[in-house]
This record gives C-alpha cells, sequence and structure tokens, in this order.
C-alpha cells in the first residue's frame, strides 16, 4: 500500500490536517458564531496516483464569558467626605456588552453608575462603621443562546471615621 498525505483544500484560519487524516482548530472569538466548510483531501504518492476529497461543515456556536470585576481593597473614608471608587469591569468576550451594575444591600446614600463607579458620603449616623459594598455586573450576548446573561460580583469593606466637629 502506498503512503497517503493528507492536506486541507479549503478550511478557516487556524485548521490543520496531521500526517494521520486527524483534522484540528480550535476557533478564535472572531471565528464564532459561524458555518464553516472544511474540504479535505487525502492523496496517494504510488502510481497510479489517486485521490479523495471530503467536504463537511462545521457550525461554531457562540460561548459567553462572564465579566471579571477588579479586586478592591478596603476603603477608609470620613463621615462626610465622598468615597468615589472605580469598580470598572473588564469584559474579555468581544461580542459581549456590558449590561448593568447595580449593589447588593448598600449603606444607604451609596449609589454606582454605568460605568461602574461608585459613590457615596456617609452621614454623621453611619459613622464609626464598618461596611460591606457588593458590586454585581452583568455583560450581555445576543449571539450566545444559552447564557446571553453572566454576572459577575465582587465586595470590599468601606471604614467611616467619626469626625469631631467644633461646637459652634
Amino acid at each position: 500500500a502506498n503512503p497517503l498525505n493528507y492536506l486541507l483544500v479549503n478550511s478557516p484560519s487556524g485548521a490543520a490536517i496531521g500526517t494521520n487524516g486527524v483534522i484540528t482548530w480550535t476557533p478564535d472569538q472572531p471565528q464564532s458564531p459561524s458555518t464553516n466548510t472544511i474540504t479535505t483531501a487525502a492523496i496517494n504518492s504510488g502510481s497510479p496516483y489517486l485521490s479523495a476529497t471530503n467536504s463537511f461543515t462545521v457550525m461554531v456556536r457562540e460561548v459567553n464569558v462572564a465579566p471579571i470585576l477588579p479586586v478592591i481593597p478596603p476603603q477608609t473614608v470620613n463621615e462626610l467626605t465622598l468615597l468615589t471608587v472605580t469598580n470598572t469591569a473588564t469584559n474579555a468576550n468581544i461580542h459581549s456588552t456590558i449590561a448593568g451594575y447595580s449593589l447588593v444591600n448598600p449603606p444607604a446614600g451609596a449609589a454606582i453608575d454605568a460605568n461602574g463607579v461608585i459613590t457615596w458620603t456617609p452621614n454623621q449616623s453611619q459613622s464609626p462603621g464598618t461596611n460591606n459594598i457588593t458590586t454585581v455586573v452583568t455583560n450581555t450576548n445576543p449571539y450566545d443562546l444559552v447564557n446571553p446573561l453572566l454576572t459577575a460580583t465582587n465586595s470590599f469593606t468601606v471604614i467611616v471615621r467619626e469626625v469631631n466637629v467644633a461646637p459652634t
């Protein structure tokens, strides 16, 4: 028997075929979602020269990836002083967008904006005190039919210091 040589005649970027005819391919994010045709050829090196081709379709499904919130170190703030913490998520999936941020049981007056920036001015009744601020961020991916919405959560501590105010 004459040995066979395998080659890809038509394939998506990154696909390969081994000397044993095994095709490997790990689609990149820009290649999803998509439908791809892969055409292979098997060629013998003998006489007579013979070859065969084969085509098949590979559908690449999109898989959403959860956003990532940063690690926020403990914060210290004086009462009646504005605390600003940038808690903006990164989104590794090129097809996902940040759908929104929310705070879970925040201290009274704390808020988060559409960019993940937390602001809070603790009032006098909130000091001295230790507070936990928990953020939830959600992304959305219209191409992922299984998990189009994914979330991430982080928490950090805010210590509010009492400030003595001179009498008037």
